[in-house]
């Protein structure tokens, strides 16, 4: 199945590439891709603000609101890098640093709202990189710019945590995880420590090839730890679990170390392509590129890879990527 999902991903890519070989397609797809973000955010928002979104959807037990999704992890979890695609169209099109900022202030007042950690950790390496594109390279002041943007969003978060039960049990929920005690980091993480520990054991008895892909719910059992974590009362975390929330730990587990070489090789051929490209070029990737980096970040608790949506999505943002840094006439 999930071969067959990557022959798919590939033969798709073949048509991207041929309907991203004009410049006038390739405008219009990083717009409707903007526009699409930006009516989550503004649905979200709606959700905030009436106890539903336009569609009628209702936040999940009151502490996520989903905008439009009706999974609750969906949100966070796609926005986290897909907001990319919105705050540098801004940038693209050359908007105002007013009109860029109050984007990329409701933006990240939805991320927060969302209240998923692994969309969180992903946007901020969005933010980071957008700050860096308004602050250090467009402006002038930049550091009376830089520590207004800091001050902002402190008071943002303060704000939130405040205001918002939901943001504040969050955070203090999180907090553990810098204790330094593996009972408490394993509560912080929602049982996350057990599904690691497992997946540890699997790679190290399976290094080779590991034992497929999408396989751990499989040996779950045969390989978790004799050490009981926390307290955590999840099922899922304590009698299986369908991946290994964690990019590196999900590719070892299901191909070994032939999968992590391919990861590596994905990587370098990522960045080889943008080595490739001109300015022009590489100005219209950047958001793809800035996706990206967010997306397979490895030191975060991951969606799965293998055999997935959130796969077929990445898979498809890679070969948007690869077109918009190829001429015309590759």
């Amino acid at each position: 199945k999930v071969l067959l999902m990557a022959l798919l991903s590939y033969l798709g890519s073949v048509a991207v590439f041929q309907v991203c070989r004009s410049e006038q397609v390739r405008n219009r797809l990083i717009l409707f891709f903007a526009m699409t973000v930006g009516f989550w955010v503004l649905d979200t928002l709606f959700q905030a603000v009436v106890g539903r979104d336009i569609l009628g959807f209702t936040p999940f037990n009151g502490d996520r609101y989903g905008g439009p999704f009706t999974d609750q992890y969906m949100l966070g979890g796609y926005l986290g890098f897909a907001s990319a695609l919105l705050l540098f169209y801004g940038l693209q099109r050359k908007w105002s640093l007013l009109i860029n900022l109050l984007v990329f202030a409701l933006v990240s007042l939805v991320v927060l709202l969302s209240n998923t950690r692994t969309g969180w950790v992903m946007y901020a390496i969005v933010s980071f990189a957008f700050i860096y594109h308004v602050v250090f390279r467009s402006i002038k002041h930049r550091f009376i710019v830089l520590l207004c943007l800091l001050l902002a969003g402190s008071l943002s978060v303060l704000g939130l945590y405040k205001m918002s039960p939901a943001f504040a049990q969050r955070v203090e929920y999180t907090k553990p995880l810098f204790s330094g005690d593996p009972d408490a980091i394993d509560n912080a993480i929602s049982g996350r420590l057990t599904i690691w520990h497992t997946s540890v054991n699997v790679i190290r008895d399976n290094p080779i090839n590991g034992v497929g892909a999408g396989n751990l719910r499989e040996v779950f059992v045969e390989y978790k730890p004799d050490r009981e974590y926390g307290r955590y009362t999840g099922e899922s975390a304590i009698n299986w679990a369908a991946h290994p929330h964690q990019l590196l730990l999900e590719i070892g587990v299901g191909t070994g170390i032939i999968g992590l070489a391919g990861l590596l090789m994905l990587w370098v051929l990522l960045w080889k392509t943008w080595r490739k490209g001109n300015s022009v070029q590489r100005a219209h990737a950047l958001p793809w590129a800035i996706l990206l980096l967010a997306a397979f970040f490895p030191f975060n608790s991951h969606a799965a890879h293998y055999g997935s949506k959130y796969a077929l999505i990445l898979w498809m943002f890679i070969a948007l990527y690869v077109a918009y840094l190829s001429p015309d006439d590759a």
